[in-house]
Formats: C-alpha cells, sequence, structure tokens
C-alpha cells in the first residue's frame, strides 16, 4: 500500500462526511448526524485497516494480492453485516432507507477505490517480476 492510498482513503472520508452532513439538513426526520459520524468513521476504519492488512501479509507471507483482496472483501462484508446488527440490537438505531443508501453508497465507493488500487499493486508486482525474470535471464545468458 502507497501513502496514496491513505490519502485517498481520508479525503474520501471528508467528502462523504460533508455529503452525509448535507443529508441530515435535508432529511433530519430520517437521517441523524450521529450516526452519520458512526458510520462513516466504521467504513473508513475497516477499509483502512483491511488496506493496510493486504499489505503487511503481502509481504510477511507468500500470498497473492488478489487472494488477500478476496478474503478481505469477505471479512469486510461479515464485519459490516455485524455492525449493522450491533446498531439495531445494542444501540436501538433504527435503520431508515435513507441511512442504508447513504451507507452503501459511502461502501461502494470505498470498495471501487480499493479495487483501483489492488490492481494498480497486482501490475506493480508483475512488472517487478518480468523485470526480475529479464535480469536473471541476462545474467544466465552472460
Amino acid at each position: 500500500m502507497q501513502l496514496k492510498s491513505i490519502k485517498f482513503y481520508f479525503l474520501l472520508t471528508v467528502l462523504l462526511h460533508g455529503g452525509h452532513f448535507l443529508l441530515v439538513y435535508f432529511y433530519s426526520d430520517q437521517f441523524f448526524p450521529r450516526d452519520v459520524l458512526l458510520s462513516q468513521t466504521v467504513i473508513f476504519a475497516f477499509f483502512l485497516l483491511i488496506d493496510l492488512l493486504i499489505h503487511w501479509a503481502g509481504r510477511l507471507f507468500s500470498i497473492l494480492t488478489g487472494q488477500l483482496f478476496l478474503v478481505a472483501t469477505t471479512v469486510k462484508l461479515v464485519g459490516l453485516g455485524f455492525y449493522f446488527l450491533v446498531l439495531v440490537r445494542w444501540f436501538e438505531i433504527h435503520l431508515t432507507k435513507v441511512f442504508i443508501l447513504a451507507f452503501m453508497f459511502s461502501y461502494f465507493l470505498y470498495l471501487v477505490s480499493e479495487v483501483i488500487f489492488v490492481i494498480q499493486k497486482i501490475n506493480r508486482e508483475e512488472l517487478d517480476d518480468k523485470i526480475e525474470a529479464n535480469v536473471n535471464e541476462s545474467k544466465i545468458t552472460k
């Protein structure tokens, strides 16, 4: 993971917080500021943590980035499903359509950005492998 992805996640978080506070302004009876802050922070934390884990696990173990991404996506879906369960059961937050749509919109924006960063990382890894293979081949032929 590069610093570029962390910066992008922070920028995306700021923009989404601003957008959701506009929803609070227009749909104040269905959407509360506390819910916005909590949900955006949870989504941001999930994606940042998973991005860091993909980066570090890929370096420590011989697991392909694509495989790590698939596992991480599953973990995020289960984790965020558990988050909704906690919201409903323990915090007794009523999940309105506006809240769910805003949450899913944010989730998919983060997911699209994560896919782009993972594809870039996979392409860099392939390029590094090709360069290393060419260097090794040139050493053998000399």
